[in-house]
């Protein structure tokens, strides 16, 4: 398994499901890298969330039981 800290916890759909399920995403689904911000580093991680503001398109790299699993997320 993947070396994570205890500020990630496993993925859920949160007020939209239906874009959760859409996406590609999975109950459980760890996400590891966002737009090729590393989320396991704190900084990378804030500079992740700040870019994402400002985002059409997101690759999210998420390990999903084990397997590394690239998610491509349209926000048009």
């Amino acid at each position: 398994l993947f070396p994570y800290t205890t500020l990630f916890r496993s993925l859920r759909p949160g007020k939209k499901p239906e874009f959760f399920k859409l996406s590609g995403l999975k109950t459980g689904d760890v996400a590891v890298q966002m737009n090729g911000f590393d989320l396991i580093a704190p900084t990378q991680a804030m500079q992740a969330m700040a870019e994402m503001k400002k985002a059409r398109d997101i690759s999210l790299l998420v390990d999903r039981q084990g397997s590394l699993t690239e998610i491509l997320i349209s926000l048009d």
